[in-house]
């Protein structure tokens, strides 16, 4: 993000033009170097204006004519005394920046990271605590193939799928690696996203489609430019009308791609969504740390590795006088020595890695297996206990591996997470 907001700059080079245009001078002589006006034009032998054409000895610019002996502009004309722009011609007091013209008024663009939904930035406002998303990624369900729906089938209880995977290929081109009813007939998918995304939601939410990058085999072009990144993912989220890219790429390959942040960014200036998903593990944590940020939201693996996987900074902080083992599952209590004693483990986490990170409630999200099948190890939630532990929260974006596995046990994850809103809502009926 650049330093200077663009009503800011604008100021700044309408006064240094003032400055260099009209630096008049009693004497004949004037520098070879500069261009003279005389004082009856407008000119000052000290800054170039006069205050009756609109310039101060001081600082070039008057009152009466859009100019403060201070910094040279009004709040009448679109400045401020302090810094040169208002709110309601694209500034603020604090740093020439409105949130409407695409800035805050602590950054000029997002209070976290500098942006705007509109210029590069999550949307905080648009997050609405009485509302939970509920996310479930679609397509490659190893041990589920068989149950793997047809989008037009997911049930109203999901406002936000997740296609996996979209990879890139050596040339910067991408495509889709996707199991199911779909593998072979990418333009039904086209059609059924559509379809999918036009309903109504029960709920009032808004129904999004993602594609997840990553995966297993999943890679971050090298040698590619930004330009050639940034062509090859635009194209194929209007292709497919998706709404924005989840990040699952391996701790490595996250850490080398040198393209990924401003790949974020750009995205995130056509009010596209970017998330990730890094497991809950010291490694890829690291490795994500310099983008999480970023992203509208994060939505850590809570399986494969379990509690005793995160150390400091991403660990809740000892408190206590002595050391004690963190818990072996992710939904019991954070012992008594630790920060957010009594919490779930998980939300501790989630709240250190927050805390650590500066993320608002509005980036924090959480993802689980739907059954012990759906992950190796640390695979076994409880997900009566998971809706207890979010109402008890301010987590408000839940996610499933995968919407296969939910289908083979009735959608009880996706109906319970979305019961939390209102419990009578029974899709498909």
């Amino acid at each position: 993000m650049n330093s200077l907001h663009p009503p800011l700059k604008i100021a700044i080079v309408a006064l240094a033009m003032v400055l260099t245009s009209g630096c008049g001078t009693e004497s004949s002589e004037c520098p070879a170097d500069m261009i003279c006006t005389p004082i009856e034009t407008g000119g000052t032998p000290e800054t170039g204006g006069t205050p009756e054409m609109g310039g101060t000895p001081e600082m070039g610019g008057t009152a009466e004519m859009g100019g403060t002996p201070e910094m040279g502009g009004t709040p009448e004309m679109g400045g401020t005394p302090e810094m040169g722009g208002t709110p309601e011609m694209g500034g603020s007091p604090e740093m020439g920046g409105s949130p409407e013209m695409g800035g805050s008024p602590e950054m000029g663009g997002s209070p976290e990271m500098g942006g705007s939904p509109e210029m590069g930035g999550h949307d905080e406002e648009a997050f609405d605590p009485s509302k939970v998303d509920v996310i479930g990624y679609y397509g490659n369900s190893g041990n589920a193939l068989n149950a793997i729906p047809l989008l037009t089938e997911i049930p109203c209880y999901y406002n936000i799928v997740i296609l996996t995977f979209g990879n890139f290929n050596e040339e910067g081109i991408l495509a889709f690696e996707m199991q199911g009813p779909y593998e072979n007939d990418m333009e039904a998918l086209k059609a059924d996203i559509l379809t999918w995304k036009a309903e109504d939601d029960p709920y009032g939410r808004q129904r999004k489609v993602l594609f997840s990058i990553g995966g297993q085999n999943g890679i971050w072009p090298e040698g590619l430019t930004a330009d050639v990144v940034r062509a090859s993912i635009n194209g194929f989220l209007a292709e497919y009308a998706l709404d924005g890219v989840d990040i699952d790429l391996e701790g490595g390959a996250v850490a080398s791609a040198d393209t990924l942040q401003e790949a974020i960014v750009d995205l995130q200036a056509q009010g596209l969504l970017v998330t990730a998903a890094p497991e809950a593990a010291q490694h890829p944590l690291d490795a994500y740390q310099r983008i999480l940020p970023l992203l509208d939201w994060v939505q850590p693996q809570f399986y494969n590795n379990g509690p005793n996987a995160v150390a400091p900074p991403f660990s809740p902080p000892l408190e206590g006088a002595n050391w004690v083992a963190p818990p072996n599952d992710w939904q019991e209590e954070t012992p008594a020595e630790y920060a957010y004693a009594g919490a779930p483990y998980w939300v501790a986490v989630l709240e250190t890695i927050s805390d650590h990170l500066e993320l608002d409630d509005s980036q924090k999200g959480m993802l689980i297996p739907t059954t012990p099948s759906a992950a190796g190890n640390h695979n076994d939630w409880d997900i009566d206990l998971l809706r207890q532990q979010i109402v008890d929260s301010n987590v408000r974006r839940v996610g499933t591996w995968a919407i296969a596995y939910d289908n083979e046990i009735g959608y009880r994850f996706s109906r319970t997470m979305a019961g939390i809103m209102d419990a009578d809502v029974v899709c498909g009926e």
